[in-house]
């Protein structure tokens, strides 16, 4: 998400900027992106933690996004079923695992769980 401020610092015209995003957004192929994460050394091992550290990301971002909209989610938890809260607890946990297993996410998972 950060680095999408880039189209608007390092590109100076407004209609370039906002072709770039809409590509990148509309137009993407993860099979060349993997392509090229392969020729520059990235292997499968870094694709998949890479892969797992975006789930992540997903539902950090999700989270706070429930959150800004002010509603607490703990309580949003609580008030759930007792299965669905084990299934919830059971995949971070599992999450935190597999990104500690990658050496790759772990601790930003573990920091926001």
């Amino acid at each position: 998400m950060v680095n999408i401020g880039w189209y608007f610092d390092r590109i100076f015209d407004a209609q370039t900027s906002f072709t770039c995003l809409y590509n990148t957004v509309f137009s993407f192929h993860a099979q060349d992106f993997i392509t090229t994460l392969r020729t520059i050394g990235i292997h499968q091992d870094k694709i998949s933690a890479l892969c797992l550290s975006f789930v992540m990301w997903c539902i950090v971002f999700v989270v706070s996004l429930y959150q800004e909209q002010g509603h607490d989610i703990v309580t949003f938890l609580s008030k759930q079923s007792y299965i669905v809260r084990i299934l919830l607890f059971a995949l971070f946990g599992l999450l935190i695992t597999l990104a500690c297993i990658f050496n790759v996410g772990g601790g930003f998972m573990y920091a926001n769980y």
